[in-house]
């Protein structure tokens, strides 16, 4: 079982707001908790070994090119779907790539540490039941359209907004794992549904998804600004008032997660949608309009089938 360090400690109770009612007690029992569950998660999904490694290498900005080859072509599975991601339209910038030095080159190396994870990450889960599936498609779904979003509409240099968005449900999966919370329960819409489920969670468990899953991707070393993300997507109100660079990627995360949950109940843009969307605070927090948002419709609608073949097929 995993140990939690006083430092996760610390940032379990930053973290663990419930309602400005909630006393220390109610905090400290929701602490621990979710501290019992991440030590739980952790010690039942592991992250693959060379993804770790590569991970690590990565982060350490002091590598040559060639170790991370090599590393990667130890886990052949992974070089091949990282390659598939490279030429996917979510990456894809130039003609097809069929060799790993090639793709590594292409991406570059933030690119590359942020496909890694992706592909680690979303390899995890292909034993999920039904419900984890639509979780999955889902996670993938809005991976696709924030970086979409991101990259046409003036926030190209955001970073990690990919894996922000293919990991903001992680902590939903997880919990599926370890059998946490009982999703099937729930209606389908109520689980991928933007807003809705974590406040259950929070009334059963005493946290939420969105805990759960940033410290358990602090435990497999996922680097900021990703875990924080994942936080606090569900609270865009703190976020915003953390700055510029968390308060947009959760902005952006929340506008792709209500988009990829109306384009599973209907791919062709509904006004009515669009306006409830635009009456939610991160449309303008990230500058995007509502024409923004139909002009993009079809290229994040493309990008959202090809992800979701990719990370969840």
């Amino acid at each position: 079982m995993a140990h939690i360090s006083n430092h996760h400690e610390d940032s379990l109770l930053e973290l663990m707001w419930l309602g400005e009612d909630d006393g220390d007690e109610a905090q400290r029992k929701a602490q621990d908790s979710l501290a019992a569950a991440v030590a739980k998660v952790s010690g039942l999904k592991p992250f693959p070994v060379v993804a770790g490694e590569l991970l690590r290498l990565l982060q350490t900005r002091e590598f040559r090119m060639a170790q991370v080859q090599q590393l990667m072509e130890r886990d052949a599975a992974l070089a091949t779907r990282v390659i598939a991601v490279c030429n996917s339209p979510m990456f894809c910038t130039q003609r097809p790539c069929d060799s790993l030095d090639e793709a590594l080159v292409r991406l570059g190396t933030r690119t590359v540490e942020e496909i890694v994870a992706a592909v680690a990450a979303a390899g995890m889960f292909g034993d999920v039941p039904p419900i984890g599936k639509r979780v999955l498609a889902h996670c993938a779904g809005v991976a696709a359209i924030v970086r979409v979003l991101a990259t046409m509409w003036r926030h190209g240099a955001v970073p990690q907004v990919f894996l922000c968005g293919l990991l903001h449900d992680v902590g939903k999966l997880l919990s599926l794992q370890c059998e946490e919370f009982d999703y099937a329960s729930l209606d389908e819409s109520e689980v991928v549904g933007a807003d809705q489920v974590y406040l259950v969670e929070r009334a059963q468990l005493g946290y939420d998804h969105a805990l759960l899953g940033a410290h358990a991707l602090r435990l497999w070393h996922i680097a900021e600004p990703v875990p924080e993300v994942v936080a606090y997507h569900h609270q865009p109100g703190r976020a915003y008032e953390r700055g510029t660079e968390i308060g947009l990627l959760v902005a952006l995360v929340r506008i792709a997660d209500a988009i990829e949950g109306q384009m599973w109940v209907d791919e062709e843009l509904d006004e009515a949608f669009l306006e409830r969307l635009m009456r939610d605070g991160a449309p303008g927090f990230a500058d995007i309009s509502a024409g923004d948002i139909r002009g993009t419709w079809e290229g994040m609608l493309l990008a959202r089938r090809y992800a979701i073949a990719l990370f969840a097929g």
